[in-house]
């Protein structure tokens, strides 16, 4: 299913295959304490988005979570190469992208990099702390 949804989506299938061990460990039936179900981890809102109606249905989670991959792929900006550009998208496919987004304004405030992984990625735990939680968009 992997493989499938992989070449449906233009993805590396092992790609789709880490994120899904990264969000359920292969548990179909695994579930967050905030209710994100299935191999994929998706919400309920992100399950309607991608049209998928049984989150635990391994095929529906994989093409969905596929789609929704791709969905964040195609919101980073096409001026960022690879490989930060698949590293960002997946750090919005976790977060949210306008988590990702407010990660981003607080890394270039910082003085470093947006663009990057590596500098976006020690900005992201910033987002929980009162000085950026309340000046941050989302």
């Amino acid at each position: 299913m992997f493989q499938d949804a992989a070449e449906k989506y233009t993805f590396d299938w092992r790609l789709l295959a880490a994120i899904s061990y990264q969000e359920s460990h292969w548990n179909k039936d695994a579930v967050s304490p905030t209710g994100v179900k299935g191999l994929m981890m998706l919400t309920q809102a992100t399950a309607k988005q991608v049209k998928v109606k049984d989150r635990t249905n391994p095929k529906e989670s994989i093409f969905g979570g596929a789609l929704y991959f791709k969905q964040h792929l195609k919101k980073i900006p096409a001026r960022i190469p690879e490989p930060d550009r698949t590293w960002l998208a997946l750090a919005s496919y976790n977060v949210g992208f306008g988590h990702l987004e407010d990660a981003r304004i607080i890394t270039q405030k910082l003085g470093k990099n947006p663009d990057k992984w590596i500098d976006v990625k020690q900005a992201l735990p910033l987002l929980t702390r009162n000085k950026h939680e309340t000046t941050s968009r989302y």
